[in-house]
């Protein structure tokens, strides 16, 4: 079941019920893994716990095809799978009606009014982040690198959808460089794109020491910029705790 000096943390023993030796897992097979490279116990297709699974892309649509859609973009059909996916080969699956996830047409909030954000120079705190990519890493939570500081994967982001601002010049962050790294900042603030940055922040272990939060205003790219609706991406390319940020 389990290391049976984690077990004491939740009670196990071989006198419980369940006991340490009692069989919790009755089957663990029949599974399609794609992109567990980093994961804490990577699978093992082919052993005897898993021996009819199987390692393959499992070619969902918005990855697939002669475009593929952005990640920031994708929507609940964008991840349904292809026809052709390896995922019908295993016994036991069967496709979920993904058209009905997400709001209907009866929602009835306003969705281009509705999460606003930064009129007026209102800070957004950093974990209220609508959709990431590589910001959770093992043992990992909300934006930071998590309590064991492991790094963030190239090409992360965080995207802040519905950004209003008016006549910005500078955007103000409010950040630190995490535990455990060897301090230092670097990251950059990107608008509609990751590929469109505005504004950079590298700074040495001096200016940045380790588990220091630190405020930091950077000039604009094209100052000023008046912004409606629009999507704002942080691009963190160091080990950092990031509080929040503001266009002043």
């Amino acid at each position: 079941m389990c290391n049976p000096q984690t077990a004491k943390v939740y009670n196990f023993t071989n006198a419980t019920n369940p006991a340490l030796t009692t069989p919790v897992i009755l089957e663990f097979d029949y599974n399609l893994y794609w992109n567990c490279a980093h994961s804490a116990l990577p699978p093992q297709p082919g052993k005897p716990w898993d021996e009819h699974s199987i390692a393959a892309d499992p070619l969902m649509v918005g990855e697939s095809g002669p475009v593929a859609v952005a990640p920031w973009e994708r929507v609940a059909a964008d991840l349904a799978l292809s026809p052709l996916s390896p995922a019908y080969s295993l016994p036991g699956f069967r496709r979920i009606s993904v058209e009905d996830i997400g709001l209907g047409s009866d929602f009835f909030f306003d969705m281009a009014s509705w999460g606003r954000r930064g009129p007026g120079g209102v800070k957004i705190q950093a974990e209220t982040y609508d959709r990431q990519v590589g910001l959770w890493r093992e043992g990992s939570y909300a934006i930071s690198p998590g309590p064991k500081n492991w790094a963030f994967q190239p090409g992360a982001w965080a995207l802040y959808k519905r950004v209003d601002v008016t006549g910005a010049t500078a955007v103000v962050l409010r950040v630190g460089a995490a535990k455990g790294s060897s301090g230092g900042l670097t990251m950059s603030v990107a608008l509609g794109t990751p590929d469109g940055v505005i504004a950079n922040l590298a700074l040495n272990a001096t200016a940045a020491p380790v588990g220091v939060m630190g405020t930091f205003s950077i000039p604009l790219q094209g100052a000023p910029l008046t912004l409606s609706g629009a999507n704002v991406f942080l691009l963190p390319q160091s080990q950092c705790i990031i509080d929040y940020f503001l266009f002043t």
